[in-house]
C-alpha cells in the first residue's frame, strides 16, 4: 500500500493525462467550453483529483471530505477555493468526471476480474417521521434498513472488483426490495 501523498500524487497524474488526451479516450474536448466569469481557482485537473478521492476514502459528507482537504492537503492544493465553489465546479464537471471514472476502471482491469460483489445500502435524505414534502417529493420513499432502521431515501446498490473498484451502481427508491432468491 502506498502512502497518502503518493497515492494523491499518482492519482492527480493520471487525472492531468486524462485530461489533456483527444477524443475519444480523454477529456480534453469536454473540457474546451469556457464559461462566462472568472477562471475557476482549481485547474479541472485538480478538482477532478478531489472529486475521485473523495470517492476513495469513507468520509461521512462532502463536508468533511473538504473540511480533511483543507487540513491534511493544503499544500498540494494551495488555491483550494469556498466549498460553495468547489461544489459549483463539481457540477460542471460532473460528465468529464463519470468519463474519467470509467477510464480509471478500465486501466485497472475491471472488465477482467475474476467476480464482483454487490452491496445495497440506504441513503436518507431526511428524518423518516418528519411530514410534508420533500426536495425529491415522487422520487424518495420510506424503506427499512438493518444498520438505520427506517429512514426516507433511496438505496444504493453498488457493484465493486474484489480490489473494491467501483464498476457500476444503480439508485432506487427507499422502499425498493431485491427480488426473491437474488
Amino acid at each position: 500500500m502506498q502512502d497518502e501523498a503518493t497515492f494523491l500524487t499518482a492519482m492527480y497524474c493520471f487525472v492531468d493525462d486524462y485530461c489533456r488526451q483527444p477524443a475519444p479516450l480523454g477529456a480534453a474536448h469536454l473540457l474546451a467550453a469556457r464559461r462566462p466569469g472568472p477562471a475557476p481557482a482549481l485547474s479541472p485537473s485538480e478538482a477532478l483529483t478531489l472529486y475521485l478521492l473523495a470517492q476513495w476514502q469513507r468520509f461521512a459528507s462532502e463536508r468533511d471530505f473538504y473540511r480533511y482537504v483543507q487540513r491534511h492537503w493544503r499544500g498540494y492544493f494551495p488555491t483550494l477555493p469556498d466549498r460553495s465553489q468547489w461544489l459549483r465546479q463539481y457540477q460542471r464537471l460532473y460528465p468529464v468526471l463519470v468519463a474519467c471514472q470509467r477510464e480509471l476502471a478500465r486501466r485497472a482491469g475491471a472488465a477482467h476480474a475474476p467476480y464482483q460483489a454487490l452491496d445495497l445500502t440506504a441513503v436518507p435524505v431526511r428524518a423518516a417521521k418528519r411530514r410534508g414534502s420533500s426536495w425529491v417529493a415522487g422520487q424518495a420513499r420510506i424503506g427499512h434498513s438493518y444498520r438505520l432502521g427506517w429512514f426516507y431515501g433511496f438505496q444504493l446498490l453498488v457493484c465493486t472488483t474484489a480490489d473494491g473498484l467501483i464498476t457500476g451502481w444503480a439508485l432506487g427508491e427507499g422502499s425498493a426490495r431485491p427480488a426473491p432468491g437474488g
